[in-house]
């Protein structure tokens, strides 16, 4: 069942209707809110990211952490498919002591600091930082993106093989602000 829900969230969230919540949907909500002429039609121009959205605040709010991660990502769900399929065929999986589990984790919220530092330093900047999502690469544009772009989450794809959901538990800076509830 898990494995079909991934498979779902994949190819029809993720590659046919392109429902990828990003950490610029989440700025483009904090604008809305300390923004007074923002321009509403960025947030409304996708319903199923804003039905995610609020599915995801409303998980966040009841169970302290977002229910998106695990259950709507797509790019989550290609990894956990990779992974569970590099695991059926027999590849080894590396799995990474709990000491430096526990220091790896904080490379995400270092991440977001320094995302969020540039929005009040240097948008366009900040803007180029969020790339290191490859969700726009593997999901949005279905890995038809610039070679850089393409190595970047081809890299993190294999490091799904050995590592289930490595970008999710080390990277994601989504999944920094999701996981702050928990905290």
């Amino acid at each position: 069942l898990r494995f079909i829900a991934l498979i779902f969230c994949l190819i029809w969230v993720g590659w046919t209707v392109g429902a990828q919540l990003t950490i610029i949907n989440i700025f483009n909500y904090i604008q809305l809110v300390y923004v007074s002429n923002f321009n509403y039609s960025v947030i409304v121009f996708d319903p199923l990211i804003v039905v995610i959205s609020i599915v995801t605040l409303i998980s966040f709010a009841v169970l302290g952490r977002g229910f998106f991660c695990g259950w709507l990502c797509p790019f989550g769900a290609l990894q956990e498919i990779i992974n569970i399929c590099s695991q059926k065929i027999g590849i080894v999986q590396i799995y990474i002591k709990d000491a430096l589990h526990r220091k790896l984790i904080y490379i995400k919220y270092i991440i977001l600091l320094v995302i969020i530092s540039f929005l009040f330093i240097d948008l366009d900047i900040a803007l180029l930082l969020t790339e290191v999502e490859p969700f726009k690469t593997s999901i949005t544009l279905k890995f038809a993106r610039e070679l850089p772009y393409l190595i970047y989450a081809i890299i993190l794809l294999v490091l799904s093989i050995f590592i289930s959901r490595f970008y999710c538990r080390y990277i994601c800076p989504l999944g920094a602000v999701l996981a702050v509830g928990g905290k």
